[in-house]
């Protein structure tokens, strides 16, 4: 039940907008916009109120785990290319790459200023209303909690961006210092994202699940906090320490091997 199957299916989609001109990116960010904030997102805010996933009695806990995160990653890539979730925010993406947003965040401070300070905004008060739910205080009728989820995704998108340009400008804040201290450790790990994001799930699946030492089970938010940040500074360790020794990411090897095959 991976996120990286459906993000490999939206690169494929992608594709189709790599060669068009900005004012036909544009039309289809308008299109695709539209499209998954009509209709895709509210099928997923409505999908979230719906309950736990299927269970099988008398199959070992972690067989069952595996049968449902076959099936669903399965649904949730076809779902996804479908739905068209992800396709806006990779258009987006492509729209800032050729503004020079993140190449060139030097010539566009006070737009990428805007922008993340809004999305920060934006992500906070969007969020709110389903805190309140998770955390207890709040407990409206399904359909408002599906419109609590909704406003979440959608602030969430925004969110996004934001985070995208808050990280262009510590770029540029942090570019005289070289790969050195917190940009450096950085660095190790961007270089290596796909091997520090697959290392989360390494470490966390055998700590919370139920097959695994089940620390999942009735864990409170601070301690979940707790957690993610040390799986976090852990895959940042990692990935320092692979970096000084010159080490690629293994994960970044093996998805060049399979996309470029054997170098000759």
């Amino acid at each position: 039940g991976d996120i990286l199957a459906p993000y490999g299916a939206t690169g494929l989609i992608a594709l189709a907008f790599v060669h068009i001109s900005d004012k036909a990116l544009k039309r289809w960010l308008w299109i695709s916009g539209a499209y998954v904030c009509l209709i895709s997102l509210p099928l997923l805010a409505m999908s979230y109120v719906g309950g736990a996933p299927p269970t099988f009695e008398n199959v070992p806990l972690y067989v069952n785990q595996m049968i449902i995160g076959f099936s669903s990653s399965i649904l949730l890539t076809t779902a996804s290319g479908v739905m068209a979730v992800f396709v806006p925010l990779t258009i987006i993406g492509m729209m800032l790459q050729r503004s020079g947003w993140i190449d060139h965040p030097a010539d566009h401070l006070p737009q990428l200023r805007r922008v993340f300070i809004s999305g920060m905004v934006v992500g906070v008060l969007s969020s709110l209303p389903v805190s309140l739910v998770a955390l207890g205080a709040w407990h409206p009728s399904e359909m408002i909690h599906q419109v609590t989820i909704y406003s979440t995704l959608v602030g969430g998108m925004y969110a996004g961006l934001g985070y995208i340009c808050g990280f262009a400008l510590m770029a540029h804040r942090w570019s005289a210092r070289g790969r050195h201290g917190v940009p450096g450790a950085l660095a190790a790990v961007g270089e290596r994202s796909l091997t520090s994001y697959l290392l989360q799930s390494i470490i966390m699946a055998p700590l919370l699940t139920v097959w695994g030492l089940g620390l999942g089970d009735g864990m409170g938010y601070l301690m979940a906090f707790v957690v993610a940040a040390g799986t976090w500074f852990v895959t940042i360790l990692l990935a320092v320490l692979m970096d000084r020794n010159g080490i690629r990411g293994p994960f970044e090897v093996a998805l060049r091997r399979l996309t470029y095959g054997r170098r000759t």
